[in-house]
C-alpha cells in the first residue's frame, strides 16, 4: 500500500519530479562549470606569468648582450688604437728612412756622372738642367727629379704600411664569434 500510495503520489505530481531531476542535473552541470572555468582560469593566470617572466628574461638577456657587445666594442678600440700608434710610430720611422735614402740615392745620382752618364768618363759633369724635372744630361738621358724618388719611396711605404696594419686588425679580429646560451 505505501508503494501504491508512493505511485499514486507521483504519477499526479510528475512533473514536480520531473522539473526537480532537470533542477538537480542542472544544479550539478553548474558545479561542474565553475569548477572547470575556476580550473582554466588559474591556468591562463599561471600561462601570463610565465609569459610575463619570459619577457622579463628576454629583455634582460637582450640587455646583456647589448652590454657585452658594448664591452667588446670598447676593448677591441682600444686594442685597435694600440695598434694603429704602433703601427703609426713604424710608419713615421720607416717614412724618414725612406725619405733619407731617396735624398742619398738623388744625391749619388746627381753627384756621380757615370750613373747619369753611363756612356761618360768618371772626369764629366753632369749639367746643372738635369736638375730640373723631365729635364736630360747631355747624353740625353732622363735624370729622375729627387721629389718624384721621395714621393715614389713615401707612397711605398705607406701602401706597405697600411695593408701591414689592415693585416694586423682582419688577424685580431675576424674570428667567428663566441655564442652564449640565454637563461
Amino acid at each position: 500500500m505505501i508503494w501504491e500510495t508512493a505511485a499514486s503520489f507521483v504519477w499526479r505530481h510528475w512533473k514536480l519530479f520531473l522539473g526537480g531531476a532537470v533542477a538537480g542535473v542542472l544544479i550539478v552541470l553548474l558545479l561542474i562549470a565553475r569548477g572547470d572555468a575556476r580550473h582554466y582560469k588559474a591556468l591562463w593566470q599561471q600561462e601570463q606569468t610565465a609569459h610575463a617572466l619570459d619577457l622579463a628574461n628576454i629583455k634582460a638577456a637582450s640587455l646583456k648582450a647589448i652590454a657585452d657587445n658594448i664591452t667588446d666594442v670598447r676593448a677591441k678600440e682600444g686594442d685597435a688604437a694600440t695598434i694603429t700608434e704602433n703601427k703609426q710610430h713604424d710608419l713615421e720611422s720607416q717614412l724618414a728612412d725612406a725619405r733619407a735614402s731617396a735624398a742619398a740615392y738623388a744625391s749619388s745620382v746627381r753627384r756621380c756622372p757615370t750613373a747619369a752618364n753611363p756612356g761618360s768618363n768618371s772626369d764629366a759633369k753632369v749639367s746643372p738642367a738635369t736638375s730640373a724635372p723631365g729635364s736630360t744630361d747631355d747624353a740625353g738621358m732622363s735624370v729622375i727629379p729627387a721629389d718624384d724618388v721621395r714621393i715614389c719611396a713615401e707612397n711605398t711605404v705607406k701602401v706597405r704600411g697600411w695593408q701591414d696594419w689592415y693585416g694586423q686588425l682582419r688577424d685580431r679580429y675576424n674570428q667567428p664569434p663566441t655564442l652564449t646560451s640565454v637563461p
